[in-house]
C-alpha cells in the first residue's frame, strides 16, 4: 500500500520542483506547462523538442511579438519558481525540472501511446530513467501534464479503458521499430517530414504518417 507524505530533509530520489522537497518514493508529482514555457525550458537548456510537441508558438510572429512573448513567458516561469539567476545572474532551470525534462529528452526507457477512433484522438508519453518515470499527457490545447514518481503503470490503465471501448469487429495491428531508426525518424521529423515518413514506411510501420506525427 501507497502512503503520501513529504520530507524536510533532501535524499537520494527527490524532486525539489518549486523549493518543496519531496520524496518521490512516497509522493507524486504533477507539473502543468504551456507549450511556450515549454519551449522557453528547452530552448534554456539548449535541449531538441520533445516527442509530440506542435510547432514553436513563435513561427508565425514577427520579431517583436517573438521578443515580447518572450519576455511574458520567461516571467511566468520567474513567478512559478521553475527558472532562476544563478550566481553569476544568469538564467538557469530548477535543477529538479531540469532533471525531469532531460530525463525526457534523453529517456532510459521510452514509450508513446496513441489512439484515434473517428474525431476521438489520444496521445501520451512515457520516458523512464534510473531515479524516477515521467508521464507527458495534453492536458488541453496547448498544455501538458507531466506526472513525475519512482514508478508509473506506463499507460496500462489507459489501454485497458481503450479497448474496452474499441468495436468488436477492429483487427489487430502491431510492428516492431528498431531504436536506432525511430531516433533517427525523430530527427528528420523537424527537418523534413516527408523523409521521415519514407524512412518509416520501408521500416514497415503502420500508420506511417501518423507516427511520424506523433
Amino acid at each position: 500500500e501507497r502512503t503520501s507524505g513529504r520530507s524536510n530533509q533532501p535524499a537520494r530520489n527527490q524532486l525539489n520542483l518549486q523549493q518543496q522537497a519531496i520524496t518521490l518514493e512516497t509522493q507524486v508529482i504533477f507539473l502543468f506547462l504551456q507549450l511556450e514555457e515549454l519551449f522557453y525550458l528547452l530552448r534554456l537548456m539548449e535541449k531538441p523538442n520533445l516527442p509530440g510537441m506542435e510547432k514553436s508558438p513563435w513561427a508565425t510572429l514577427s520579431d517583436e511579438q517573438s521578443v515580447m512573448l518572450l519576455e511574458i513567458t520567461g516571467r511566468a516561469l520567474l513567478s512559478r519558481g521553475l527558472i532562476g539567476l544563478d550566481e553569476d545572474r544568469q538564467l538557469r532551470v530548477d535543477p529538479a525540472l531540469h532533471a525531469m525534462l532531460n530525463a525526457c529528452v534523453h529517456p532510459e526507457q521510452m514509450l508513446i501511446l496513441a489512439y484515434q477512433q473517428g474525431e476521438k484522438r489520444d496521445q501520451a508519453w512515457y520516458y523512464g530513467v534510473k531515479e524516477f518515470a515521467v508521464e507527458q499527457t495534453l492536458a488541453g490545447r496547448w498544455i501538458y501534464q507531466f506526472t513525475i514518481a519512482a514508478e508509473i503503470n506506463w499507460g496500462w490503465d489507459s489501454v485497458e479503458v481503450l479497448l474496452q471501448s474499441c468495436p468488436e469487429n477492429v483487427a489487430e495491428v502491431s510492428f516492431t521499430l528498431d531504436e536506432a531508426v525511430f531516433e533517427e525518424a525523430r530527427q528528420l521529423v523537424d527537418k523534413d517530414l516527408p523523409a521521415a515518413v519514407q524512412l518509416l514506411t520501408e521500416q514497415g510501420a503502420v500508420e506511417p504518417e501518423e507516427l511520424a506525427e506523433a
